[in-house]
């Protein structure tokens, strides 16, 4: 960034994540934000940039393109579920729009799309639906946070036989229960 040599700009960062052969709505793009500590979308730090590729002796693109292909490969795996549960939390704070405390639903539907799709086929299609028919306006960092809880939660259970409607979770997704056991999934 010409104005502040402590950060990589918005076009630095656009022309990075192309030289790594990625788009930015990849998943990678985010992947990269998260291990690098983005502070908000387009930007990096300078000295988080280059503190993290050294510590993983990545000094040229394919390096680096080859540690966020690992990195995304092990979310998919079935021991990834932590490194899922780190970047989807971070991603909340990585979007949400300053001086805001939610989401709008449209943005968190893409995210759920990009970051969980894969992991749960069968279940993000549908709560996406839900969101957008139940127009519930923003997206809260509770909800954001709950919702990949209760996926790992049930997520081999999609008829929710074991559901505790007294249970702690927030109200949208008690209604997205009863969403499902009326429309069946």
């Amino acid at each position: 960034d010409p104005d502040n040599r402590e950060q990589i700009g918005l076009d630095g960062t656009i022309n990075y994540i192309q030289g790594l052969g990625l788009e930015p709505e990849d998943r990678r793009a985010l992947i990269l934000a998260f291990i690098l500590d983005s502070p908000s979308m387009g930007i990096f730090r300078h000295e988080s940039f280059v503190s993290y590729w050294t510590s993983q002796n990545a000094y040229t693109l394919p390096d680096m393109r080859g540690l966020l292909d690992r990195f995304e490969d092990e979310l998919k795996s079935e021991t990834g579920y932590i490194k899922l549960k780190q970047l989807y939390r971070y991603s909340f704070g990585f979007i949400i729009e300053k001086n805001q405390t939610t989401i709008d639903s449209d943005i968190a539907i893409d995210y759920w799309e990009l970051l969980l799709e894969d992991r749960f086929p069968e279940k993000i299609p549908i709560w996406c639906e839900f969101v957008k028919l139940a127009k519930k306006g923003g997206i809260s960092k509770d909800v954001w946070n709950m919702f990949l809880d209760f996926l790992i939660q049930y997520k081999d259970d999609n008829t929710y036989d074991n559901w505790d409607p007294m249970a702690a979770w927030p109200n949208i997704i008690d209604e997205f229960v009863s969403y499902c056991r009326k429309d069946t999934i």
